[in-house]
């Protein structure tokens, strides 16, 4: 429920039939508290927890030591606790397991608009196989 973690998920929420069109599932990224964050900004797709790092881990992405936040949710005060966090990167994994993107520069209010124009091209040159 940071700034940057709020403009990626809510862009990514906005997009949801743009994602739908190519039948594509979203499934963000590592929040402690998943829950508070998908209630508060309305997040049509999954959030898996990786309160450790392990998923990151496999993954490659760099972590560091997590911290809490406070944050008001339903008019009440929540602390949000996470054990890691980790470096935000993007990845798009197809239907066979095979990762076809990675991003390790991800700009949080852009990433959406960034994966689909990615897809968007992948989608024309599978067409063109």
């Amino acid at each position: 429920m940071t700034g940057g973690c709020t403009a990626q998920a809510c862009a990514f929420r906005d997009d949801q039939a743009e994602f739908a069109k190519l039948n594509t599932k979203v499934v963000g990224d590592s929040v402690q508290n998943p829950a508070y964050f998908k209630q508060t900004h309305h997040l049509n797709f999954p959030l898996p927890a990786d309160p450790d790092g392990v998923i990151a881990e496999a993954f490659g992405v760099p972590t560091r030591a997590g911290g809490e936040i406070t944050r008001t949710v339903d008019d009440q005060q929540v602390k949000l606790i996470r054990g890691v966090t980790e470096a935000r990167w993007t990845f798009i994994i197809d239907k066979n397991g095979t990762i076809i993107y990675k991003d390790t520069d991800v700009k949080a209010a852009d990433d959406s608009k960034k994966v689909l124009q990615f897809l968007n091209s992948h989608a024309a040159a599978q067409k063109l196989d």
